[in-house]
């Protein structure tokens, strides 16, 4: 008995350290960073094999959860029933296998969700571009299904329950993802963020009793980034300043497929003497960047 439940710990930690790489994947190359601002699905500098690896987290994020589900369930129902000196020569090691059954169905729940977080950005990138659309989740969609599959037959009892919700409640949030992500109102979100930077903006002239030159004084270690524009991938905010005035913006178009930029003016404070012209060269920037 000892020599089993062991042998089954082993497992447990083989899957929390893949787990873990995973995740930390999944948090450091996002998928929607597969987006062109050109109106392709790949960004350029990004070869085919790198693309393929930063699409391949969320894929593998939702493989190996159910893995680390079945691992964890089964390993708390032994660790919590069996005589726990038939199996551990100490209380340490007796609290080393409750932790690793922890960590376990943790990751079993963050993998899930950072995946379907990419996944669901991905989409909303792509739907602002002439992407694939739907195309982003046929794998996914058979990846969650077929493994939920897998752990409904593997679990025992009540415990096939947590196979059947995996089986449904995934593939259903892909699927309302990439249905309203065409829909949303990106203009409105950006407005959203423009608020929270203006609030920062004001904030920084309240302590320092002027306006920062740039956005970039505003990053900080409790502040490592702003958010930015969702209007175009990788399009940050117009910004200019002096001491006494500061004006943001950003650009705009009504879809991907159109060609005239506007820039738009969210908040002008002070006596800026032409607050119309805060996005003139970024537009210009950009259109040399398109044709």
């Amino acid at each position: 008995m000892k020599r089993t439940f062991n042998a089954g710990l082993g497992y447990v930690w083989a899957w929390i350290i893949v787990g873990l790489l995973t995740l930390e994947g999944l948090i450091l190359l996002p998928t929607h960073s597969l987006v062109t601002t050109r109106g392709g699905i790949v960004v350029p500098d990004i070869d085919a094999p790198l693309a393929l690896v930063v699409y391949s987290f969320p894929l593998l994020g939702i493989f190996i959860a159910p893995f680390l589900l079945f691992s964890g369930i089964s390993r708390f129902e032994a660790w919590h029933t069996v005589d726990p000196g038939m199996v551990w020569d100490s209380r340490i090691q007796r609290r080393r296998a409750g932790w690793s059954i922890v960590i376990a169905l943790v990751l079993a729940v963050l993998l899930p969700v950072m995946s379907l977080y990419n996944l669901n950005w991905l989409l909303l990138w792509d739907s602002a571009v002439d992407g694939i659309g739907y195309g982003w989740v046929i794998i996914p969609l058979f990846v969650a299904g077929a493994t939920g599959i897998m752990l409904t037959v593997a679990l025992a009892g009540w415990q096939k329950l947590a196979g059947v919700l995996y089986m449904l409640v995934l593939p259903g949030l892909l699927i309302v993802f990439a249905i309203q992500a065409p829909h949303i109102d990106r203009r409105q979100m950006t407005e959203r963020r423009a608020e929270t930077v203006v609030r920062v903006i004001e904030a920084y002239h309240a302590r320092q009793g002027y306006y920062p030159p740039e956005l970039r004084y505003l990053i900080s270690w409790n502040r490592p980034q702003l958010p930015e524009p969702l209007i175009i991938y990788g399009q940050g905010w117009c910004y200019k300043a002096r001491d006494d005035y500061y004006t943001l913006g950003y650009i705009y178009h009504k879809d991907w497929s159109d060609p005239h930029l506007m820039g738009e003016v969210y908040q002008s404070t002070g006596n800026d003497p032409a607050p119309g012209d805060v996005c003139n060269t970024e537009i210009e920037v950009l259109r040399l960047q398109r044709y």
